[in-house]
């Protein structure tokens, strides 16, 4: 799931290959490919955007304290996940990421293809594999958290390994 997400990001890098293979696939693929979206991306979106938050708040918070020269007040820390939910939102909108993942599906699958899978999708055993994204994005975040800090020391590790290697 968050692997499909993250597809979608890098994707956002292709926008005019796959804009231009989305014509060739025609209105009703694109059209189809647009409801895949929508099934896809469905409760999805809120969990992505709940991640993105938890993971660049401690970041925000951090640089906001250095930069006031103090620790941040609950009403300041609210008031920057506010602002971050907000900008968020604005600049990454559901419909941007249905859009741009309808794009990628026109790019890699034929009308027929999109047909098909959109028949799954609305299937019960499509609809069930649907309702399975929300607890394997909370698996997936349990397990980034279970590490978090054995890849932090990792990474302080391969870092000072790396940049020891850069000439000076």
């Amino acid at each position: 799931m968050i692997a499909r997400l993250l597809a979608v990001l890098v994707g956002l890098v292709a926008v005019l290959p796959a804009a231009a293979a989305a014509q060739s696939a025609g209105a009703d693929g694109l059209a189809t490919a647009r409801q895949i979206s929508q099934l896809l991306t469905g409760e999805s979106f809120e969990l992505v955007m709940t991640q993105a938050m938890r993971t660049l708040m401690p970041i925000a918070k951090t640089v906001a304290e250095r930069e006031l020269k103090r620790e941040l007040t609950p009403q300041e820390e609210t008031a920057i996940a506010v602002a971050f939910r907000r900008s968020f939102e604005q600049v990454y909108p559901r419909t941007l990421w249905e859009e741009e993942s309808a794009l990628i599906l026109t790019s890699h699958l034929n009308e027929a293809e999109l047909a098909e899978l959109l028949q799954f999708y609305r299937s019960p055993l499509g609809r069930k594999l649907l309702a399975m994204n929300a607890p394997l994005m909370q698996t997936g975040e349990r397990i980034f958290k279970s590490r978090e800090q054995q890849f932090g020391q990792h990474l302080m590790g391969e870092l000072t390994r790396e940049l020891q290697r850069v000439p000076r």
